[in-house]
């Protein structure tokens, strides 16, 4: 069971300072019938041969129960989502279903639904309950890989499962429509806060955009279910330095500024990128770019990185 607090935002775990009160309206209701029947679809078809093989990464023989144990309820969450594997039921505040709206088309709307339901129900098996979830955004870098590895569990069944119903849909194409759902699932939430732009973000914020949009840039790449698993597992570390900030009451990092010689960082099986700035690629202009929200300008810069490192980011290629 999982219970978010108002005044905390789930994805960022900061102070959330925007609008949670909002009336209900129809278009809301037409929002949740969409989003109903997103998971009903996934309950109907989804089978335990779509999830990772258990050697990348392994998963409670409860989950598929407990995903479909849900349903999603009309009655309004307060603050943003409420979450109940006990009594099986999801809510979402209007807060959350007008970020939910800023999508670009239905067909978005089920797979952002899809793949946030994928993500939450394996942070039951994780060990992430109401119980223990407060302050766990303390403890940065065992919650951005708790997190790394419910997006690609989610990511990958996501993929997985829509080959499977789809056949005659390329590879790269539901790999690129899945992908891009979990970078637009970062941007809601922080839209939330911040709609037009963020002036500032937490270094561990910052990691999880820059890995998830180098995770896509290689995920345009894959031709088979093989490569899509080889792309997301094992765990990718991505960062930018250097950045400046300062530390807020939490002794958190949130950098306001990144300097113009900041490098790329990346470490994936053990191996190491480095990409400093150079004609074509800006550490600064990829951070500006995400605080702006700006995905085309910022996958510009990283698709700079890998096809630079093609050999380790891009095997097939």
């Amino acid at each position: 069971m999982t219970h978010l607090l108002p005044s905390t935002n789930p994805s960022t775990h900061r102070p959330y300072t925007g609008t949670t009160d909002k009336p209900w309206t129809s278009e809301h209701s037409e929002l949740i019938g969409i989003m109903q029947a997103a998971l009903q679809e996934l309950q109907a078809t989804l089978t335990e041969a779509d999830f990772p093989p258990t050697a990348l990464y392994p998963h409670s023989p409860h989950y598929l129960s407990n995903l479909c144990r849900l349903h999603i309820s009309n009655e309004p969450a307060p603050g943003f989502y409420y979450i109940d594997y006990i009594e099986g039921y999801v809510k979402f505040s209007t807060a959350m279903l007008d970020a939910i709206k800023l999508l670009e088309s239905t067909e978005q709307v089920v797979r952002f639904t899809q793949e946030f339901l994928l993500h939450e129900t394996l942070h039951v098996d994780q060990g992430l309950y109401s119980t223990n979830w407060y302050g766990v955004q303390f403890a940065a870098v065992v919650l951005e890989q708790m997190d790394y590895y419910a997006d690609a569990f989610a990511t990958s069944t996501l993929i997985t499962w829509q080959c499977r119903l789809h056949p005659e849909v390329p590879v790269q194409v539901i790999a690129k429509n899945c992908g891009y759902i979990c970078v637009r699932g970062l941007e809601i939430f922080d839209q939330m806060d911040y709609p037009e732009a963020m002036p500032q973000i937490t270094e561990s914020r910052l990691r999880r955009y820059l890995i998830w949009y180098t995770q896509y840039e290689r995920l345009l790449a894959c031709r088979t279910l093989e490569q899509v698993l080889n792309t997301l597992y094992p765990l990718v570390a991505v960062e930018l330095a250097t950045l400046f900030g300062t530390l807020d009451e939490y002794g958190e990092k949130v950098v306001t500024e990144c300097s113009a010689d900041a490098e790329y960082f990346l470490a994936v099986k053990g191996m190491l990128v480095r990409q400093g700035p150079m004609p074509g690629f800006s550490a600064a202009d990829l951070f500006n770019a995400i605080l702006a929200y700006d995905s085309e300008a910022a996958l510009d810069e990283v698709r700079y990185v890998v096809m630079q490192y093609r050999r380790l980011l891009l095997p097939e290629l």
